[in-house]
């Protein structure tokens, strides 16, 4: 064996933490080696201090005794665990070993990942981020526990966020790659000038998420505000410099009388929640609020005050202003928001909201857009929310065909009211996508992030223009962006990865929605027989739209083909045509995807892939003239 001076870093662990960067720079380190690795197939199974050298030259990553290829891992159905020792499991060691591992789940290159989170926790604050006295602790603290705040230290606010996505439970909530991981970690590094350095000293980022509020007394007229006001004023604090503020969406899953504090803090990776208490007393409402630390659960401020029932939005507006004097650093000078003419409407808007969380209830939510507008015609969040209820009805649901247009006269009404509302143009750049201009959707897009690059929803619409464009790289850099900002952020990357061909990717972050992506993606993977089962249990439990079903059917019968384009008909080339055409430039899928390799000999087929690459290349130096590079990094 190969010589190597020095001392592991559990030796090095005896003396004490390392310093902060030492720490960042060896856990970068070691980040290149595992992306060298998962690249070439292999998981490591067993990452520890002990199985760390830390040398003059660097870091060296040892041991491999437990390394094993990732095909012969996804083959793996049981984890066997040794239970009379107190260190040691067959695929990893307790405290380093991920929950799915304990569970007895197949590793997978993120439960190195998750090893690496632990490991750079224990450099810094020089303790196990999941001790125990004995195995059976360790593991239980593993899957449940989520370690405690990073002692605190100016560099520490942002790593401890990056830890903790790194040590989530669910593995699709980590980082998708151990270079994405040391990119953030690099990022985290970055030198800061004097006035930076004093400013964020001085006004450290606050990862925040405002829960579910509670009512008091139950009240069939009020009972929507439990959801509506907790949106509302996650919208209206999302403006602040300083607040790194996570969805509403997010905030919904944690409903209760008492949330799990450490659930939130590991999931959410925020540092404070929002809790609240509505009681309504006549014409009046009492709200009470709480501002947490968490997952200490130390309270940092608390209010109540009261306004009128029929005055919504300034109750909303009492409560930004206690939560922001409770945080103590954040300047309301950087407020700034659309403010409704009308109580009524402002209630109207609240409500349409609520429905508008479900598609099944977008026709309600339309319908009560349009009388909060009736009420104020100049209220743009809710021509922006009322383009996306019609573009949603349109495409997903297919009705009314016409809503399309519909939705592009009620966005372009939002943005000429105000075109400094995010929201409306991150729609309106969406909905030009749709429209067969994704070039103008990503150079909107570029120009908000520009001015705003805190916005989560200002990367997850970029994940989706840039796929548009063909821009691959860029639509999966984007989505790194949207969760480095929001770890729960919601983007359309699984079609992108799709699209790269990375199907283990697309696998792992393929949402809720029709469910034809983990199916394709199987596959990809060479798993066709699981591909149609899967999707034959969907289509015969799942309650879908009409066009999901078509989708659905339609991909079965190819599936069950021979995996590849059986006939390139005059139909299936106007189809795609008039796809690639319309808007949707992927010149690397019509390259290289295997369900056109019987395509590829057509010459009507091979001027599309011309066309394709053309019309990718405009828009790659529309990327970068509008400064997408930067913005990107």
């Amino acid at each position: 064996m190969e010589y190597v001076e020095g001392e592991t870093l559990a030796q090095r662990l005896r003396q004490g933490p390392l310093p902060v960067r030492e720490a960042v720079r060896a856990a970068i380190e070691l980040l290149g080696v595992l992306s060298a690795m998962h690249g070439r197939g292999m998981i490591h199974r067993d990452l520890k201090p002990a199985n760390i050298m830390m040398t003059a030259a660097g870091v060296r990553l040892i041991d491999f005794g437990l390394a094993v290829r990732e095909t012969v891992a996804r083959s793996e159905e049981t984890v066997t665990v040794d239970l009379t020792s107190d260190s040691q499991l067959l695929c990893g060691t307790p405290g380093y070993i991920a929950p799915e591992q304990v569970r007895g789940d197949r590793a997978t290159p993120l439960s190195d990942l998750f090893a690496m989170g632990a490991i750079l926790f224990e450099m810094i604050a020089a303790a196990p981020a999941f001790p125990g006295t004995s195995l059976a602790e360790r593991l239980a603290a593993v899957l449940h526990v989520s370690p405690p705040s990073l002692p605190a230290m100016p560099e520490t606010p942002e790593l401890d966020g990056l830890i903790r996505r790194a040590l989530a439970k669910t593995p699709s909530a980590r980082f998708a790659s151990a270079a994405e991981f040391a990119d953030e970690l690099r990022l985290a590094l970055e030198p800061r000038s004097p006035e930076t350095s004093e400013s964020a000293a001085s006004s450290p980022v606050r990862r925040l998420v405002v829960l579910p509020f509670r009512a008091l007394r139950e009240d069939p007229e009020t009972g929507f505000l439990t959801r509506s006001l907790p949106e509302a004023i996650t919208c209206e604090l999302a403006a602040f410099p300083g607040l790194h503020v996570r969805s509403s969406m997010v905030g919904s899953r944690y409903a209760g009388e008492a949330p799990d504090l450490r659930a939130i803090a590991a999931e959410a990776a925020v540092d404070i929640a929002v809790t609240g208490t509505l009681l309504r007393v006549k014409d009046q409402i009492r709200v009470s609020t709480q501002v947490l630390r968490v997952p200490a659960g130390t309270v940092l401020a608390t209010s109540s005050f009261q306004g009128a029932v029929d005055d919504l939005f300034e109750l909303q507006d009492q409560a930004v202003r206690r939560i922001v004097a409770g945080l103590g650093t954040v300047d309301e000078a950087g407020m700034h928001r659309d403010v409704p003419r009308d109580g009524r409407g402002y209630e109207l808007y609240l409500r349409a909201n609520l429905a508008a969380q479900d598609r099944v209830r977008m026709g309600e939510a339309a319908e009560l857009y349009r009388q909060c507008l009736a009420l104020d015609p100049h209220y743009a969040p809710a021509w922006a929310r009322l383009g996306r209820c019609h573009r949603v009805a349109a495409k997903y649901l297919q009705q009314p065909p016409e809503g399309i247009e519909t939705a592009k006269a009620a966005l372009e009404r939002a943005v000429s009211l105000n075109p400094e509302l995010d929201l409306a143009q991150n729609l309106y750049a969406q909905l030009e996508a749709d429209l067969g201009r994704p070039e103008e959707g990503m150079r909107r897009l570029l120009k908000i992030g520009e001015k705003n690059r805190q916005s989560s929803e200002v990367f997850a619409g970029l994940t989706l223009v840039c796929r548009f464009c063909g821009l691959l790289d860029e639509s999966t850099q984007a989505h790194r962006m949207a969760r480095r900002l929001d770890p729960t952020a919601g983007t359309s990357v699984t079609h992108t990865y799709f699209h790269k061909r990375e199907y283990l990717w697309c696998l792992e972050t393929c949402g809720d929605g029709i469910g034809y992506a983990d199916a394709l993606a199987l596959d990809g993977l060479g798993q066709t027989a699981e591909a149609i089962q899967r999707t034959e249990d969907r289509l015969a439990s799942v309650h879908s739209s009409p066009l999901g079903v078509v989708l659905l059917s339609s991909m079965l019968a190819a599936l069950k083909g021979d995996g590849a384009l059986a006939t390139a008909t005059a139909e299936a080339m106007t189809v795609l045509d008039g796809a690639v055409r319309g808007g949707y430039y992927l010149a690397d899928a019509l390259a290289e995807d295997p369900w056109f390799e019987r395509a590829r000999d057509l010459g009507a087929f091979r001027q599309l892939r011309e066309f394709a690459r053309g019309a990718r290349e405009r828009a790659r130096n529309t990327f970068v003239a509008c400064g997408g590079e930067s913005l990107l990094g």
